[in-house]
């Protein structure tokens, strides 16, 4: 009597569970998108909006080839929040493997636009300290978007320019603030470079040549050097990686849409299934082939 009352307990649990789990696979049927409707899409070649809410692990959502994604060191060193990932102490957050597909498509274009919604954690960071870059040591790159204190500054190696991109073009001073902030550099195939930050450019001027002399090889990195000495600290929202320059229009569209804009909203039901289906899968699975 005793084990069939226990046998009728597991198989209601094993029902319950299993009605759990087939409400949030229902729940969570539609497909993740790359980006919302209100940003450009045109020309993305890796997009990330930090709304994976655990692990070790940044997604590219760009739908671009193969996934650049990133793999963060030091997990202990960032905390995630509401899509976001804050990096409280030094660390790397780099691509798994060369970022080949952005210098490829960066070298046939001669273009490129970084885009990132960022909180500096303060105004004293400097090196400059990396936030986006894509290279292999302190004095080799392709690009990088830094932070020099109280101001942004982009490295952009060119047929013009050294292996270490400079020289470099500033934001301006005082643009750099521990507030949330719309951060990007375009550069147009002509070689007309421009700094936007909230929306309103700061700067302007030529960086002459090609981006011919791009290493392919180089990963793509955030918050730090390849071999981590320049950490950034601070909160990172979305960033995003074109191969042409947006226009003016395009950069307005995309800080109007905000931080947010590309987030999947299915994200955290998904989620939540893996965790149902991993419940199913070692709890209740056993109990079924059981009896």
């Amino acid at each position: 009597m005793v084990n069939e009352r226990r046998i009728a307990m597991e198989l209601r649990w094993c029902a319950f569970v299993a009605i759990t789990c087939g409400a949030i696979v229902q729940v969570s049927a539609p497909p993740a998108s790359a980006a919302d409707a209100t940003r450009v899409s045109a020309g993305l070649s890796a997009f990330y909006t930090f709304e994976e809410g655990e692990g070790d692990v940044v997604k590219d959502r760009s739908g671009n080839g193969k996934s650049l994604d990133l793999k963060i060191e030091k997990p202990s060193a960032v905390t995630w929040k509401d899509s976001a990932l804050v990096v409280r102490s030094a660390t790397k957050i780099e691509s798994v493997h060369s970022a080949t597909k952005l210098a490829e498509q960066c070298k046939r274009s001669n273009a490129l636009t970084i885009e990132a919604w960022i909180k500096p954690a303060n105004t004293s960071q400097k090196g400059p300290a990396r936030i986006v870059s894509m290279s292999s040591n302190s004095v080799q790159r392709n690009f990088t978007l830094g932070q020099e204190r109280d101001r942004y500054q982009f490295r952009l190696r060119a047929t013009s320019t050294s292996d270490n991109g400079i020289p470099d073009t500033g934001s301006g001073n005082g643009k750099a603030e521990t507030k949330l902030a719309h951060v990007v550099f375009t550069r147009g195939s002509d070689g007309r470079v421009r700094f936007y930050v909230d929306g309103k450019q700061t700067e302007s001027r030529k960086v002459a040549g090609r981006l011919s002399n791009w290493d392919v090889g180089f990963p793509l990195i955030l918050a730090n050097e390849r071999k981590a000495e320049r950490p950034w600290l601070g909160e990172f929202h979305l960033v995003a990686i074109y191969s042409r320059a947006l226009s003016s229009a395009e950069i307005s569209q995309n800080y109007s849409a905000g931080p947010k804009a590309g987030i999947d909203p299915h994200e955290a039901q998904r989620r939540e299934l893996a965790r149902a289906e991993q419940t199913f899968a070692t709890k209740v699975a056993p109990l079924f082939a059981r009896h």
